[in-house]
């Protein structure tokens, strides 16, 4: 059995995505450039909160200076948190709005200019149902896209920032942490590209069940499909 091929890449889905949302605002684009930045300060910051207490008392310091010194860093680290969290929410009404509002209703109007005669062609079908099925979630699709690339630039900046703290420590343990990430992402690459190759074959299968259950409502032949 012959793989299928997959005619668009990652890469190209990504500049086909964030070049649409660009163009739509591209405040999002910043704005999601900004919550990369306090997520990768405030993991830090979380880190580094332990070893600042243990060390000031270790030295002893006075408990006036104890005091200020730990209302700074709260302060400093509830900033952060309020940030990100600020950040996150305002980002994911964003792109709820790019994918719901422009991207989904660019698939509508190219729906509405087909021709009726190409509107019911199989592959047309599978197509038009991979386009809404793209649109239509948070999680995956496009919208997923946005989500894991934030998340994914989070981890590559955490993953240098602290593997330049290990390395101080013992450059084994930095061998080890880009080991199982390689091996993490050559797992998930393969069941991304397992899922790719069936999409075709899952967006048949939807078209059918929606079929099925559109024509389960009609009078005339629900009776007989229920049955």
């Amino acid at each position: 059995m012959e793989k299928k091929k997959i005619q668009y890449s990652i890469w190209s889905n990504w500049k086909f995505i964030y070049g649409n949302l660009f163009r739509y605002d591209k405040k999002v684009v910043f704005f999601q450039a900004m919550e990369v930045i306090l997520q990768v300060l405030n993991r830090l910051a979380l880190v580094l909160l332990p070893a600042a207490i243990i060390q000031m008392l270790d030295m002893h310091v006075e408990i006036e200076v104890l005091a200020r010194n730990l209302l700074i860093i709260f302060l400093v680290v509830g900033f952060l948190s309020a940030g990100t969290s600020y950040l996150m929410g305002r980002n994911r009404y964003q792109y709820i709005q790019f994918r719901a509002g422009y991207m989904i209703r660019r698939v509508v109007y190219k729906v509405l200019s087909i021709d009726y005669v190409q509107y019911e062609d199989t592959k047309i079908q599978k197509l038009m149902n991979n386009a809404l099925n793209a649109g239509g979630s948070n999680g995956a699709g496009l919208e997923g896209i946005i989500h894991k690339t934030a998340n994914l630039l989070v981890a590559v900046f955490s993953l240098g920032i602290f593997s330049l703290m290990v390395a101080k420590v013992n450059i084994l343990l930095v061998v080890l942490l880009v080991v199982v990430s390689l091996i993490q992402i050559g797992v998930y690459r393969l069941a991304s590209n397992y899922e790719l190759q069936h999409s075709e074959e899952k967006a048949g299968y939807r078209v059918n069940k929606e079929y099925f259950n559109h024509i389960a409502y009609q009078v005339n032949t629900g009776k007989d499909i229920r049955l």
